[in-house]
């Protein structure tokens, strides 16, 4: 570390952990007066030094090398938290206080005073001793330096520099005023020169100084104690503070403009070039922002500021600008009819639109597999691409760019591909049925939709309606022909037709139709020998007043039971599969059993032991059984159709959603909302939290909710059991934003 003696570093030293600055008071001491001795004790980086002690030692006696010849006249004065100790030869310990050892950047003040010099002119040293801990390690360290005595009454007046600053090649005068007599030597210090044997009193002149100096002035006291005093002249050199682009751009476009700020000191303007070659030589020198164009070809250019003071050119600051193509932008990036999953091995097609790009580059998971593309493609064409064989999901990107320098990269777009397949459908649905050889699916509401399961896609629609109604089909036992139940209502009236029609698969054309208009529904068993079997009602169609079979081939009846009155609301109804038992479960808990072969219309109590009434009907595939649901609580309940007892319940997250969407509730006997595989194992029911719940009869347990659809209406098993095809409502204007799902039921 450092010795300062009066403000002039004297010694720079390993030997010590700490830094002094040591003054004298007058500076210099002059003998047979009394001075004073200040040190000032700092640590000059951290971390903190911890002391132990420091002594200061002087010379006692009466010789020149001595500093005073009456020690116990010195006060000495430590600073708070330490004390000072003496041992009367001129040695003064100062300790601290336990834990108040610390000397860091601040420093601590320690203070020698009243000490009477002795009457000799000469040097006398001054020794400090450090003990300090350094990495856990006691260290005890010394140094010292040398205190000048001088005559009494010895002045230095004033040593100045005038100017205190100069411009580059400016010029200075030195001038000090001191005491006179052949006793005194002035001298004078300043980079490489000394000059000796100056005058008690001069003005000196220095000139064309180049850089900021040091002049040291030494006063010698009888030829060897001296004294120095030091002052600095200042060059005004121009400086460069902050070169730079606005906006920090990582790169700008050919022809573009863009903008440079600057930022300096001392400097009159400045100079701008490019590679070299000025482009402004008379700029303000500072600037908050100059536009400059950039160079019509590609490339790094190097942008040199230089500043320029009164003495001429001064230091110059560079910044290299990539200068490249307008970057390539997306303004579209998607997959024409924007699906909500697609078919695993099967072909969609991408649209996009870009700016500024010649061509893009097609990434798969980060990975190009199309190369070369068009900048744009548009909705109406689209760019085909065979997407994955294996389900998951997997993320789409394109990379667009012109003459490869301005590389731009579109929106990630996220593509599930599943083992499910979603078709949409070209109106709403709220019921779903199949053909006996399961080829082909009905499904209907205000029309009928036919699709094959081959080549899942609507193949026929049958326009069964005059103005809005809501259909329920089935296909006969050898699935030639479908019955519906319809209703056709005027937009602007009140008068409302119910009727069962039969139509041709086939032409699509309508073949018979019933000849009473109170028609509420339909239903069939899935047996090939099953009767087909109708409800009627009133004109609001919610109070049910007959069942009965209908003959095929006349939609006349063959027979029919009537209600008791008041006629019951119809909540649901449900054939077994054999199609000799029907259960119609009415609003209030109320439930009636219909046979059709003896038509016979019987109420069904309810198990004494069922914890609550049937609201939601649908038989298990084994024609025994039955599940029932209410709409207030999130259970399924198994009944014994022979013995009408109850079996147990399957216990949901939500109940039901017997009131889908909040409907009429004339139509929502009409949704198949609970439904039993053939296969008498997996069952599956749409819930009011628009989940669908996958439970089985064998464990009789729910197992999970579906994924995927996301407002589910009406769902199906099919013939095989192996495809589970929900209807999934969408936002548009009366639901004709409806898809339909295909789920395979083993990967659930």
């Amino acid at each position: 570390m450092t010795i300062q003696l009066n403000n002039i570093t004297i010694q720079s030293t390993d030997n010590l952990v700490l830094t002094y600055g040591v003054m004298t008071n007058p500076n210099p001491l002059q003998i047979d007066t009394t001075g004073s001795i200040s040190i000032v004790v700092s640590k000059s980086a951290p971390p903190a030094a911890q002391c132990t002690s420091l002594t200061f030692s002087i010379n006692t006696g009466i010789a020149a090398a001595d500093l005073t010849a009456e020690p116990s006249t010195i006060s000495a004065s430590p600073p708070p938290n330490w004390g000072v100790s003496s041992d009367g030869n001129g040695n003064f310990t100062f300790t601290p206080n336990p834990g108040q050892g610390e000397i860091g950047l601040a420093g601590l003040s320690f203070v020698l005073s009243n000490i009477a010099v002795n009457n000799q002119v000469g040097g006398t040293p001054f020794t400090i001793q450090e003990q300090v801990t350094v990495s856990g390690q006691a260290q005890t360290n010394s140094a010292s330096c040398t205190l000048s005595k001088f005559p009494q009454n010895f002045a230095l007046e004033y040593f100045t520099i005038s100017p205190p600053s100069v411009p580059p090649g400016g010029n200075v005068n030195v001038s000090w005023s001191g005491s006179s007599g052949s006793f005194y030597g002035y001298s004078l210090n300043y980079g490489a020169t000394t000059i000796n044997n100056l005058p008690n009193e001069d003005n000196y002149s220095v000139p064309n100084l180049e850089a900021t100096t040091v002049f040291t002035l030494t006063v010698t006291a009888g030829g060897n104690t001296q004294l120095q005093l030091q002052a600095i002249a200042t060059v005004e050199e121009p400086e460069i503070g902050q070169f730079g682009i606005v906006g920090n751009p990582e790169q700008v476009a050919i022809n573009s403009q863009f903008q440079l700020y600057w930022q300096t000191v001392s400097a009159d303007h400045c100079i701008l070039s490019m590679n070299g070659a000025p482009i402004e030589l008379d700029l303000p020198a500072n600037s908050q922002g100059y536009a400059v164009t950039a160079p019509s070809n590609p490339g790094n250019y190097s942008y040199s500021l230089t500043a320029v003071g009164s003495g001429g050119s001064g230091p110059s600051r560079s910044l290299v600008i990539p200068v490249c193509f307008p970057p390539a932008q997306f303004l579209s990036f998607g997959i024409v009819g924007n699906p909500l999953q697609v078919a695993q091995g099967s072909t969609i097609k991408f649209y996009w639109s870009t700016q500024n790009a010649d061509h893009c580059d097609l990434l798969l998971n980060g990975n190009v597999v199309a190369s070369n593309l068009p900048a744009n493609v548009d909705a109406s064409q689209g760019q085909p691409f065979v997407v994955p064989a294996t389900p998951g999901t997997v993320s789409f990107t394109l990379s667009a760019s012109y003459k490869q320098t301005n590389i731009g990269v579109s929106n990630l777009l996220l593509v599930l591909i599943s083992s499910s397949f979603v078709l949409a459908l070209p109106q709403s649905g709220n019921n779903i049925g199949f053909s006996p050889d399961g080829s082909q699916i009905v499904t209907s509401s205000f029309d009928i939709d036919l699709i094959s399961t081959a080549k899942y896609q609507v193949v026929k629609t049958i326009q069964s309606r005059m103005n809005l109604g809501v259909v329920n089909a089935t296909f006969d036992s050898t699935g030639t022909q479908i019955y519906c139940a319809a209703w056709d209502a005027s937009l602007f009236g009140n008068t409302y037709d119910y009727y069962v029609d039969s139509y041709d698969v086939s032409s699509g054309n309508r073949l018979l139709r019933s000849p009473f208009t109170n028609a509420v529904g339909i239903v069939k068993g899935s047996a090939s020998d099953s009767p087909l079997v109708a409800l009627t009602g009133d004109g609001s169609r919610t109070r049910i007043s007959a069942v009965g079979v209908l003959d095929p081939s006349t939609l006349n009846w063959v027979h029919s039971a009537q209600f008791p009155t008041p006629n019951p609301t119809l909540s649901s109804f449900a054939a077994n599969p054999q199609g000799d038992l029907i259960i119609l479960c009415m609003r209030g808990g109320l439930s009636y059993s219909y046979q059709p072969q003896t038509n016979t219309l019987l109420p069904l109590p309810r198990p004494r032991v069922m914890p609550t009434p049937a609201m939601i009907a649908a038989f298990h595939s084994d024609g025994r059984h039955w599940l029932c649901a209410d709409m207030s609580d999130p259970t399924i309940q198994v009944i014994d159709s022979a013995q009408n007892q109850w079996v147990g319940q399957i216990t949901l997250p939500a109940s039901v959603n017997h009131y889908w969407a909040q409907g009429s509730p004339w139509d929502n006997f009409l949704l198949s909302i609970l439904t039993v595989a053939p296969d008498g194992v997996n069952c599956f029911a749409i819930l009011q939290d628009k989940t669908i719940a996958w439970f089985r009869f064998d464990q009789m347990k729910f197992i999970s909710t579906v994924p995927g659809p996301t407002t589910p209406v009406a769902l199906a098993v099919d013939p095989t059991s192996q495809y589970l095809y929900v209807i999934d409502k969408g936002s548009g204007f009366l639901g004709f934003d409806y898809v339909l799902w295909k789920i395979p039921v083993s990967t659930l």
